[in-house]
């Protein structure tokens, strides 16, 4: 798979793209704001295990979309298996994965080993619990090496050696390393390549494929290089953090009740992006507080220009 470059001509963009960017951007809010999200990291930077179990929970499985036995059995195995460890020792990955098997098959789910993470038998791939036993210089805290290589701009070498660890997938890597990089607010710029953070999941690339038809640039919704390319170039063009447009993407899509119709129809027109946010206020009280002020506060959006384009003339 080719890795989109982040250096790329400037070109002009219609001051209503890069409002509807900037308001996409500012709703990610909705997700960084979730009492889970800036809790599950603290707990992850306390100890090796707990930052193990968040990685493998929560982004190896709940966020790919995964059954609910696999991170609830994830959960319990590496709690059983780590229990008391000072670091990954054997037989520890063994024992983790020994546990995960046969609560997953308590469960009565299938279980495609080549795709697990605590998978250590097969070759190829390392599992993630023999992966967090070379982190020896960060307490064996998968969370504090993630850090450490951005803070010091190595965001691809971090991606690369994700993708050593069974069942991680380029968007996988993108989607941790763009939360790890937002929770201890890195600079993405000087963190490393932008792509690092743009997990092109289905939302991103539909989405893309919409802005790509108004820039007069096709973009498939099946073009994982090209839906992060642009939002890359766009998150550039209007001055806002790239993650957060990808994250707000994500969060527009729930938002939305997943109709793709409306995702689309709503990201080609700030009027209409602007009505549907309004809409959710009506039944999502859980937003309000979000959306709001996105919308009370049109005409004053900081650096990165207003949120409403003014009139032309």
């Amino acid at each position: 798979m080719r890795r989109s470059s982040d250096n790329v001509s400037p070109q002009p963009y219609a001051p209503e793209l890069l409002a509807i960017v900037r308001l996409v951007a500012r709703i990610s809010a909705i997700y960084w704001h979730q009492d889970c999200f800036p809790k599950a990291f603290d707990h992850a930077r306390l100890h090796w295990l707990d930052a193990l179990i968040q990685f493998i929970a929560d982004y190896s499985f709940e966020r790919q979309g995964a059954i609910a036995a696999y991170p609830r059995s994830a959960r319990a195995a590496l709690q059983q298996a780590g229990n008391g460890l000072a670091e990954p020792m054997a037989p520890f990955e063994r024992e983790a994965w020994r546990l995960f098997g046969d609560l997953v098959k308590k469960a009565d789910v299938g279980l495609n080993p080549k795709l697990q993470p605590l998978n250590w038998e097969l070759p190829g791939k390392t599992a993630a619990t023999v992966f967090v036993g070379t982190l020896a210089e960060w307490e064996f805290n998968l969370l504090l090496w993630a850090r450490a290589l951005l803070a010091n701009g190595r965001a691809e070498q971090a991606t690369a050696r994700l993708l050593e660890i069974r069942g991680v997938s380029w968007k996988l890597a993108a989607f941790y390393l763009r939360d790890v990089a937002k929770h201890f607010n890195l600079d993405e710029q000087r963190c490393g390549p932008a792509w690092c953070f743009q997990p092109g999941d289905r939302w991103v690339q539909r989405i893309a494929a919409v802005w790509g038809r108004m820039l007069g640039r096709p973009v498939t919704k099946d073009d994982y290089d090209g839906s992060v390319q642009l939002f890359v170039e766009l998150a550039t063009a209007a001055g806002v953090r790239g993650g957060d447009v990808n994250a707000g993407a994500w969060v527009l899509s729930q938002l939305l009740d997943r109709d793709q119709r409306q995702v689309e129809s709503s990201v080609s027109s700030l009027d209409r992006l602007e009505a549907r946010l309004r809409e959710t206020l009506r039944w999502n009280l859980a937003c309000v507080g979000v959306i709001e002020p996105l919308l009370a506060n049109r005409g004053n959006d900081g650096p990165a220009g207003p949120l409403h384009p003014a009139p032309l003339g």
